[in-house]
């Protein structure tokens, strides 16, 4: 499923497709460059929502121009966030389609890994404990942004292979991981699978009750939802062989409602609220005693001296 509000036409600062920049950058519909790529890479002919959460620019248009090949589209008149888009959506293609798996993805990634929904089924297919499935997101100049996130980290929410944690010290960030022919990208079991593009086993979302109404509107729906299949038993798994740029650092500014400031201080009191730590700066040694017996906990370890230190990705 598609859930997009703007595409991002006119909102262009870089364009790091071509380099050197060019003064009018192309393709300025990100939209449009996710429709492309996506009917070029994917291998199985399964239903295809794109839902308008209340645009106001072009996209609606654009997605009109490929609905032959769009199975559904639900256009809303105003913005009602992601939540209750991603639920809609999965309550559709779960209960009348009868999917065991489904997949979402934001209008600003481009797809590069021909037959990724394919690789997402057989994943599935293969290891039954899993129940969320992400990839390895990269920057438009081919440096690594994430392979998974991890939500309980000695530097808080971490991108896994992000060099560019803000919690450290410019002067101590080492170059940015550049995807090559000669670099061979593992799976990572993480905490989190990255919100951008990520796969849910069926029967596992039904089971966790989907998105919840706690986050809607907010920042952290998706980590929200990953660790509340990690508490079912259930495993997230970033692939490092399913690889789409996310094109977010090309925008002037992010124009969504929940990144605004009011809106990004109201998400994280209300992942404190819900699960009991602070998103940026957790206190391990808090997690670990309010976690230590459930999968939450399963990177930290005691030591002998009564220390809790971090031992995952």
């Amino acid at each position: 499923m598609l859930i997009t509000q703007n595409n991002g036409s006119g909102s262009r600062v870089s364009d790091y497709s071509t380099l050197p920049e060019t003064s009018d950058p192309k393709p300025d519909s990100f939209l449009e460059l996710c429709l492309e790529s996506y009917f070029q890479t994917t291998a199985l002919n399964g239903p295809f929502i794109v839902v308008d959460d209340g645009s106001t620019d072009d996209s609606l248009e654009i997605i009109q121009r490929y609905a032959p090949r769009i199975t559904r589209i639900i256009a809303k008149k105003h913005n009602s966030g992601l939540v209750r888009c991603m639920n809609e959506a999965a309550d559709v293609l779960i209960g009348q389609f009868g999917c065991d798996a489904i997949s979402r993805f934001d209008a600003d990634i481009e797809f590069l890994t021909p037959g990724w929904d394919i690789r997402f089924v057989r994943h599935f297919e293969n290891n039954p404990r899993v129940a969320a499935l992400g990839g390895c997101q990269l920057l438009p100049f081919g440096a690594v942004w994430a392979l998974g996130d991890m939500l309980i980290h000695p530097e808080g929410y971490t991108h896994i292979l992000n060099w560019h944690n803000a919690t450290k010290a410019i002067e101590h960030k080492p170059p940015p991981l550049m995807l090559s022919g000669d670099l061979a990208l593992g799976n990572v079991e993480c905490d989190s699978v990255m919100g951008c593009l990520a796969a849910f086993r069926s029967s596992a979302y039904a089971e966790v009750g989907g998105q919840r109404a706690e986050f809607d509107g907010l920042r952290g729906e998706t980590e929200d939802l990953n660790l509340r299949l990690l508490l079912a038993g259930h495993q997230c798994v970033a692939l490092g062989g399913v690889q789409f740029i996310h094109r977010h650092w090309e925008y002037q500014q992010k124009t969504a409602s929940y990144d605004a400031p009011d809106q990004v201080y109201r998400s994280l009191t209300q992942w404190k609220n819900i699960w009991g730590w602070d998103k940026i700066h957790p206190d391990l040694s808090e997690i670990h005693q309010k976690w230590k017996d459930t999968p939450l906990a399963r990177n930290l370890l005691k030591t002998g001296a009564g220390e809790v230190v971090y031992i995952g990705p």
